[in-house]
This record gives C-alpha cells, structure tokens and sequence, in this order.
C-alpha cells in the first residue's frame, strides 16, 4: 500500500516545472559558453595589447642603437627594398628616412653598379653572415643631388617574424682616401727620390773607382822617380835637394794612401770587399805595421810602448789587411798625441778572441763625437784634423776589415783623458790558439 502511494507521486510530476527547469539549465549553459567567450577575447586583447607594446619597446630600442651609430644605416628585405633608414641618411646622403623607406636600395647606387647588384644580393642571402660588401673592390654611393663618394659597407643578417633581412652600415671613407691618396703620392715622390740618390750615389762610386785608379798610376811615377833622384841615382843631390824630395815623396805617400782609400770604400760600399786570411804568426805582423810608423813616432818624440803576449799567437788573418788597420789606429794616436806623449800597443788573447788595444794620451774624445767616428768621411773636430791631416775614410775601412774577419771593433774615451781604440779578431776552433 505504501509503494502504491509513493509510485502514484512519482507520477504525478507538474510538467511546467520540468520545462522551467531545462530552461534553466541551457541558459546557465550559454551563459557559461558566452562568458568563456568573452573572458577568452579579453584575455587575447591583453595578449595581443602587451605583444604590441613590447613589440613597440623592441622597435624603439632597435632604432635608438640605430640612431646611435655615426654612419647611415639601412634595412633591406630579400627583394632588396629599404624596410627601415637611420636619420643619419640624410646627412650623408641626402635622403631623408621616409623618403628612401619602400624604394629599392639601388637608388643609393651609381648607375654602374646597380646592374650586378641583384646578383650579389642573392647570393648574401643564399649564405648570410656578417661580412664587408664587396671585399676588394672599390664601391662608391650616390647621394640624392647625383653626386659619388667611396663608401665602405658592412652588411650583419637579422632575423625578423617574416624573413632575414639584411642590416647595411654605409661608411663615407671621402676623408681616408684623399690621405691614402696624398700618402701614396708622397710615397711615390720619396721613391723618385731615393732613386736619384741611388743613381748619384751609384755614379760616385764609380768616378771615385775611376779618378782612383787613373790617380794611382802617375802618383807611382813620382814616388819612384823621387825615390831615384833621392839615391843619387841620376847624379849628386845637395842636402836642400834632399829635403825637398823628402816632401815630395811624403805628399805622394799620403795622396797615394788616399787613393787607397778611396778604392776601399768604393769596394766596402758596393760589397765587394773581400779577405784573404791565411795562419799568421800575429806578433810579427804588428811589428811591420810600427816600423812603417817609426819615423813619423820618432819626429814627435813619442814614447811607444809595446805589449806583446809570451808566447806564438797564431790567428787566420789577411796580413796585408790587418796592417792596414793597425797602421790606420796607430797612425791616428800619433797624430793627436802631443810631442813626446805616450802611445802604448797592447795585444793579450781574451778567450776565445785576440784583443788588441792602441792606447794614447792624447785630448780625448766625447761620448757624442764617438757616434760618428765610424761613418764615412766624419771627423770629429774638423780644425784639429784639418791640422793633422787625414781623410775621414780610416775607421770606417778599418771597421770593415775587422768585421770581414768575423771581428769587432770600438772605442773608449773621456775628453781630457786619451783614447783607447781596440778590436777584436776571433780565434777560431781547429786553429793554433783555439
């Protein structure tokens, strides 16, 4: 009986309210569906809201680095139009932004380039990186009022939404190339030049070759023909006689010594100097280099002191050389040494080389003046030396038959205090002192 009661309640449902309810249930539905909607629109504006504004933050920051640089700079797309200019454009080019934006870069172009231009463009984009346009040639722009300058442009690929694109700086290089030009052409002048004096110097070689061996042959002449009468060869000679000729053969000897000289430095400075050393005993040697001077020691009554090591000293030298060198240094000491001053020669073996030192008392030399005593034709007080005599050429030839034997040479002075002039020859391993 309760069931009966229970299930006829059931039954009994008021139809309007099962309508009312359903009714509810599709609106809450599209209420939902339409405020989802809704909220999902509002969500995608600020989205899109917040996109564009860090879109215009990114593109402000873009254009104020380039704005920043010195140079224009250009954004070109792959089909070679200007997307974006720098305000720099317009001072350099004449352009202002809005007026190239949209145009094909090859308005900044003299007309001679633009026919390849298409070509390079693909290929940078075929392989983009970051490199100079156009490595070794010479590129130029062309500024709105027609004009050309040379230009350097470095181009960097950039990566937009859409595709790579590519960023140009444009360089004026106007300012470079009129200095790369002037260089140049003050390079060329300096090389004129320098051959002119290559070739002077070249033709003073060989007239002092020349005028050397033509002077040689007559100065032999009158040193052998002086030296003939002065024997009484020919027949008697007065005394008055005898010191004339004296004079005249001493004038022959220096001019001919001269001569000498000359030829060595034309050798020296075309190269062409050479040696011919052989083993030599060394103490015999300096004593022939001293008797040639005696005459010259003994008219100032100089005291000459020799200091020769005890035992053989055997070195491979070109005798007729290192006379030279010695008579050269010893033949100097004389003539600054005062009347009866002191000259000491000293040779002692230092390891593994011979020294010998030509050491005199005479005014000294200065540390500045000792720079120069090398060089050709430098004298270091040219009145003294215009009163002792001499050329200029004897240290610079002597430094150079030192050092063709392997040698060194040098100098050590204080102005009051004499002079000291040494060098040094190598004794070499596998010879006699070595």
């Amino acid at each position: 009986m309760i069931v009966s009661v229970h299930t006829a309640a059931l039954i009994s449902y008021d139809p309007d309210l099962v309508i009312l309810g359903a009714s509810v249930a599709v609106a809450f539905v599209l209420f939902m569906i339409v405020f989802v909607r809704s909220y999902q629109q509002r969500v995608q504006e600020t989205l899109r809201s917040q996109a564009f504004e860090a879109l215009q933050k990114t593109e402000r920051k873009f254009r104020g680095i380039l704005e920043a640089f010195p140079d224009p700079t250009i954004l070109v797309d792959h089909q070679g139009r200007i997307t974006l200019a720098s305000r720099q454009t317009e001072r350099v080019l004449g352009y202002r932004p809005e007026e190239v934006v949209g145009h094909s870069v090859e308005i900044l172009m003299p007309e001679r380039f633009r026919e390849t231009h298409g070509h390079h463009l693909r290929s940078f984009f075929a392989a983009p990186r970051m490199r100079p346009m156009g490595s070794g040639l010479e590129l130029a722009a062309q500024r709105k009022d027609g004009s050309e300058f040379p230009i350097e442009v470095s181009l960097s690929p950039l990566e937009t939404e859409d595709q790579t694109a590519v960023l140009a700086v444009i360089r004026d290089i106007t300012d470079r190339k009129r200095q790369e030009t002037a260089i140049a052409q003050r390079s060329a002048e300096l090389e004129t030049a320098n051959e002119a004096l290559r070739t002077a110097d070249r033709y003073k070689d060989e007239f002092l070759s020349v005028i050397s061996h033509e002077l040689r042959t007559p100065l032999n002449f009158i040193t052998g023909f002086a030296s003939i009468i002065d024997d009484e060869v020919a027949g008697y000679v007065n005394p008055q006689q005898h010191a004339y000729l004296a004079k005249i053969m001493l004038g022959a000897d220096r001019m001919l010594e001269l001569v000498n000289n000359l030829l060595d430095m034309s050798r020296i400075q075309a190269g062409k100097l050479h040696i011919e050393p052989d083993p030599m005993p060394y103490v015999p040697i300096v004593a022939e280099a001293l008797a040639q001077l005696r005459p010259l020691i003994d008219q100032k009554r100089i005291s000459l002191i020799v200091d020769m090591p005890d035992e053989e000293v055997v070195v491979m030298i070109d005798a007729r050389r290192v006379i030279q060198v010695l008579t050269n240094l010893v033949d100097n000491a004389v003539k600054f040494t005062p009347e009866a001053g002191e000259i000491r020669v000293r040779t002692r073996v230092e390891g593994d080389h011979l020294l010998t030192e030509v050491i005199d008392n005479g005014p000294g030399i200065s540390t500045e003046s000792q720079e120069k005593l090398f060089k050709p034709f430098s004298q270091v007080d040219m009145s003294s030396t215009r009163h002792v005599g001499g050329s200029g050429l004897g240290l610079t030839i002597s430094k150079a038959l030192v050092e063709a034997h392997g040698g060194t040479v040098g100098v050590c002075s204080q102005p009051g205090d004499g002079s000291t002039f040494w060098f040094r020859l190598p004794l070499r391993k596998g010879e006699p002192n070595a």
